[in-house]
């Protein structure tokens, strides 16, 4: 996957931020592809002067096309996401983080496929470690 993300920290507890993803092919038995914006409330504890951890909720809007025995199928959803993480202040401008994301798209219509495929849509978990540059 790649995304982009931007956001505002309105204090040194809360903050928001709007991003976008775009998740390459996966699946096993099925292709699927999924790209979508999020926004989301970030709200962080600071541990100390430089060491903070913080979590994230917001929604999803994703657009979800999956081919599964030649059938294809597009599904537009908005759903919930979250993720945790830590972040290291190393400048006043520059801070490394790492955190934890989870994505849900909704239910997908068996009927749409005639193979076996599962009736939930993909959770997926993504892991990143980077830098945030503030101003």
């Amino acid at each position: 996957m790649f995304g982009l993300t931007a956001g505002y920290q309105f204090n040194q507890y809360f903050g928001a931020e709007a991003g976008y993803a775009h998740f390459l092919k996966f699946g096993d038995t099925a292709d699927g592809k999924l790209k979508g914006a999020n926004l989301l409330a970030v709200g962080r504890l600071p541990i100390t002067q430089t060491v903070g951890v913080y979590g994230k909720a917001g929604a999803f809007v994703s657009h979800f096309k999956v081919t599964s025995e030649g059938d294809k199928k597009s599904y537009d959803d908005i759903s919930p996401m979250f993720g945790v993480g830590a972040d290291f202040r190393m400048t006043e401008q520059l801070t490394a983080f790492a955190e934890y994301k989870r994505y849900h798209i909704s239910d997908i219509k068996k009927r749409h496929f005639s193979s076996d495929i599962s009736k939930s849509g993909p959770e997926l978990d993504t892991a990143q470690v980077g830098l945030k540059f503030q101003f």
